[in-house]
């Protein structure tokens, strides 16, 4: 039924633009009807919204936060300190906590873990002139390394370990010389840090100038570099020349100190706050829970915003004010430990876990109801009039701060119409009433016209009349003073909202997205569609609102985003989240005096330029009440600026100009680093090996007011070109990063987007394989210029070879010519030769045939003999000559080679009888048949005797021997 309920609800609305009067402060009414099946009746409930005098509520209490983690939070919080980067530390009896804002980082004893916290235990924490972090402990001092996050133990007495009172360390300060003091359950220490060694000191009650008490609560180093001490005793003041203590206060336990910057030292004590003034030493005391006067002070601190003090006590959180020294209690739990950050946030440590207090100013100040307000309008002058969800009305009285139900008698509620706030009752018969916040009634339509009034879904007043939208449809207008109802059009949706513009132009908004401008001068209508197609069309199909700026630019709130109308062309520009709004279901929207828009969403309140096109949005992180998804949320704007906007659990009051943005610049850090998506530990420039070359970052803005909104941005140099913006996302992941040098930046905001521009950087240098170092590439260089020298020279090598081939093949063809040419020189000249030789042997072989003297005959024998063999040389030039020009041959016959070569060896006797030289020819066959050319192997033989000859000596032996060869020899083949 809630459903059916929402689909059939309508606003019914007012804006008198002619009176001159700003044309953003009037709204007539809002109209929410709802129809009941049940025997056809019609209950309808119409509201709407105008802007005119402002609302004031009872002032809403102080909104502590309890801080919720995954994975659990401390309990039993004893101590609380920001340290010097902006890390806050939770001293608990479960061990020491680091927090960044979103996540708390342990850190316990582990038996197995000598550098680890050695008792779990803990009441203090101090940080150092060197930013070392101290901790004490039920079994003493504890040295933080922030590096290696390890622990170093110092133990104050040794010796006592039956009551460990010595070494229950409660208090830890340095003093300007550097010494530590450590104030413990039965005496002061002083550590000296090099030797690590402690000093006792005691109170002594034979010496005045020695400490009050054994116990020491408290150690404080004043502006001036003077150290106190709070002991059970009073407050101790130390003399550094003379070693002695002066006493103050004796009677009180002196448990916190807390310097202001006035020069007045407070002083918590199990009694009172003292008022200390250091000048003149004089004191003045307090109580601050007057119903217990035992009720301990346990921590001080002055809020940074109003220089009052908050107090923790064993009963509750007091804020103290220094002016009136009246204190007011905001909890009733023990509060162990409390500490003002920097940023302006209030910690407050409890035996519970721990909670947060936003001490800088919060324009927004939300006021609850039981039930979801629809709508705020104003009424008469300090009037708020709210419709919520349980179909009736509730009027705030702002000089009375009082928020009550409303009744109407036997009437009931209709309309709100105006800035006159003339109202519209329904008669019990189905009338209507139209009167004033007075009661007296200016208008009334009677009982006849119930159907038409039953049927009413918008409506809008005019300075004539009051125009009339229906359920089904039907557009008209009422003009009250002659009761005279007329219908102008019949529209096939139903009316959601009518408009008048400052021009006098009527904007009707139905169902489906639908559109229409209605200009009453020549009575005509123009529509305006949602056209998925059309990105220039009306973007949404549920208009919400429709509003006219101060520069007469029409806004349309939708479900779907904001949109604005440019009247020359009839286009609409769309804004949405894409754009930075908060939500694109806009449910009511209200200008400051500034021009800037103001829209409300289930997501946020955002803030819209129209000059730049910026938005800024505020969600509930800054305690707002936003409106429902499916309601509307219109607000209204009072003559002094404030805006009251409504939402699911009550309204929202706020005034534009009171927002101002935190101007705390928050440090950025760099709280994780991983390999691999595994945790690794981290310096200041990280190296890594080429294969672990997969690495996150996590990072952190230590800014703590709503630190959820805090923004982000980073950059790999080396590697991104620009900045990355990640929003609220707060890590950064780089896989297969390539071996190389890298620098990892981040930047950070805090939650109004104040930008710490600085922000912080870490160096990353990833190392190459081996095959990829500087004396690789050495290397690789070396062998590619060996390779290029030996293959330039293997070049220079063929190139030589080949020009001396081509030389050679260049001179070797010289030579063939030139052998050619002696070739055929020896050729024409052995034929030269040869003919007269021929000539010769023929008659010198008659002569001798002639010829009867013997001594003559043997004579021309030798000559016969010689011309031949000269005759024969001739002829071994011409074969040489056929020979190179391949045209010998051959000429193979059967004959026996052993006379043969005897015959040629026997031809040289008589030349080897005149050089003394033994010639002798063996053969171990007397025939021997053998395949060859007769000419040549003469040839052959005369030349090998004739070198014989040449070469052997005289009184040498020359002998030629033949046998039978290899059977199948070629010689024997013939071949």
């Amino acid at each position: 039924m809630i459903g059916t309920k929402i689909s059939r609800c309508a606003i019914i609305c007012n804006l008198d633009n002619r009176s001159g009067s700003e044309l953003t402060s009037r709204y007539s009414a809002l109209q929410l009807i709802l129809h009941r099946s049940f025997k056809n009746l019609l209950f309808t409930v119409l509201v709407f919204l105008i802007f005119s005098p402002c609302i004031n509520s009872q002032q809403a209490e102080l909104q502590f936060e309890n801080i919720l983690v995954e994975g659990g939070m401390p309990v039993n919080v004893q101590s609380i300190f920001q340290d010097r980067t902006g890390f806050l530390w939770f001293a608990t009896w479960s061990g020491l906590y680091k927090y960044d804002g979103y996540n708390f980082i342990a850190y316990r004893h582990d038996v197995e873990d000598t550098a680890s916290i050695r008792y779990n235990t803990l009441s203090v924490i101090y940080e150092d002139k060197a930013g070392i972090l101290w901790i004490g402990s039920r079994l003493g001092l504890e040295r933080f390394d922030p590096k290696s996050e390890t622990f170093i133990h110092y133990t104050p007495n040794p010796i006592d370990t039956e009551s460990n009172a010595s070494n229950d360390v409660w208090s830890i300060c340095e003093d300007k010389s550097g010494t530590l003091w450590v104030g413990s359950g039965n005496g002061l220490y002083k550590f000296d840090r090099v030797k690590e060694k402690f000093t006792c000191l005691r109170h002594d009650s034979t010496n005045p100038g020695s400490q009050a008490n054994h116990s020491v609560n408290a150690i404080y180093e004043d502006r001036e570099g003077s150290l106190w001490f709070g002991t059970e005793a009073g407050l101790d003041k130390l003399d550094f020349e003379t070693g002695k203590f002066t006493h103050y206060a004796s009677k009180y336990n002196v448990r916190y100190f807390c310097e202001d910057n006035a020069g007045i030292l407070w002083l918590g004590t199990t009694e009172a706050i003292l008022e200390f003034n250091l000048k003149d030493c004089t004191y003045s005391s307090y109580r601050i829970n007057l119903d217990n006067p035992k009720d301990r002070i346990n921590q001080i601190c002055r809020d940074v915003v109003t220089g009052s003090l908050w107090i923790g006590t064993r009963f509750g959180l007091y804020n103290f004010n220094r002016e009136s020294k009246k204190s007011i209690r905001y909890l009733s739990e023990r509060i162990p430990a409390i500490c003002n950050e920097r940023s302006g946030a209030l910690w407050i440590g409890t035996y519970t876990g721990i909670k947060r207090l936003n001490l800088t100013i919060n324009p927004f100040k939300r006021y609850p109801m039981d039930d979801i307000a629809h709508v705020i309008l104003n009424g008469s002058e300090g009037v708020l009039w709210i419709y919520n969800y349980g179909f009736n009305w509730k009027k705030f009285e702002i000089r009375k701060n009082q928020l009550v139900q409303y009744s109407f008698g036997k009437n009931s509620l209709f309309y709100i119409w105006n800035s006159g706030a003339d109202m519209s009752l329904r008669t019990p018969d189905g009338g209507l009433l139209i009167q004033d916040t007075l009661g007296n009634i200016i208008f009334s339509l009677d009982s006849s016209w119930k159907d038409y009034i039953d049927n009413a879904s918008f409506g809008w007043k005019t300075d004539k009349e009051y125009y009339v939208g229906g359920w089904t449809g039907y557009f008209g207008f009422w003009e009250p003073k002659t009761n005279r109802v007329v219908t102008i059009k019949k529209f096939q949706q139903a009316i959601y909202w009518i408009f008048e513009d400052s021009f006098g132009l009527i904007w009707i908004a139905t169902e489906m997205g639908k559109l229409f401008l209605y200009n009453q001068t020549d009575n005509s209508f123009k529509e305006f569609i949602t056209d998925t197609k059309n990105p220039l069309s009306l973007s949404g199909n549920r208009i919400t609102q429709i509003y006219e700026d101060k520069k007469r630019r029409l806004w349309f709130a939708t479900v779907n985003g904001l949109d604005r109308l440019e009247r020359s062309t009839g286009n609409f520009i769309h804004l949405t989240i894409k754009h930075g709004l908060a939500s694109d279901n806009i449910r009511g929207i209200l200008e400051d005096e500034h021009g800037n828009l103001w829209l409300n969403t289930p997501k946020g309140i955002s803030k819209f330029d129209p000059e730049t096109n910026k938005f800024k949005n505020y969600d509930v992180s800054y305690g707002l009440d936003l409106p429902a998804d499916v309601y509307y949320g219109i607000g209204c704007k009072t003559k002094n600026g404030e805006m009251y906007f409504p939402g699911a659990k009550g309204f929202t009051r706020f005034h534009p100009d009171s927002i101002k943005d935190n101007p705390f610049i928050p440090p950025i850090v760099i709280t994780s680093f991983k390999k691999f998506d595994k945790p690794s530990p981290y310096s200041n420039e990280i190296h890594l090996p080429y294969y672990e070359n997969f690495i996150s970052f996590e990072f952190a803005a230590l800014s703590y007011i709503i630190p959820e909104r805090n923004q982000y941005a980073y950059m790999m140099e080396g590697l991104d070109r620009d900045w990355v913006y990640s929003g609220t996302r707060r890590y950064a992941s780089y896989p297969n990063l390539d071996p190389g040098e890298y620098v990892f930046k981040v930047k950070g905001s805090n939650n109004d987007g104040i930008w710490n521009e600085t922000g912080t950087s870490i160096s990353i240098i990833i190392s190459p394989p081996w095959w990829k170092t500087t004396w690789a590439y050495i290397l690789y260089s070396v062998l590619i210029l060996s390779i290029i020298y030996i293959t330039w020279k293997m070049q220079v090598r063929r190139i030589r070879m080949s020009h001396e081939y081509e030389m050679s093949q260049f001179e070797a063809q010289k030579l063939h010519e030139v052998d050619e040419i002696k070739s055929r020189f020896f050729t024409n000249i052995s034929h030269e030769f040869r003919t007269p030789l021929t000539l010769i042997l023929g008659p010198i072989k008659q002569i001798i045939e002639r010829t009867k003297e013997e001594k003559t005959k043997e004579d021309l024998k030798v000559v016969h003999k010689n011309a031949n063999r000269l005759l024969g040389l001739v002829n071994q030039l011409l074969d040489i000559s056929k020979l190179e020009s391949g045209g010998m041959k051959l000429q193979t016959a059967p004959r026996n080679i052993v006379s043969l070569l005897k015959a040629l060896t026997l031809s040289f006797t008589s030349y080897a009888e005149r050089k003394r030289i033994t010639l002798k020819f063996n053969s171990s066959e007397d025939e021997i048949i053998a395949y060859i050319d007769k000419d040549k192997i003469e040839k052959i033989i005369t030349n090998v005797l004739s070198n014989a000859f040449k070469f052997t000596p005289e009184g040498g032996r020359i002998g030629i021997s033949i046998s039978q060869g290899v059977a199948n020899s070629p010689l024997e083949r013939g071949t």
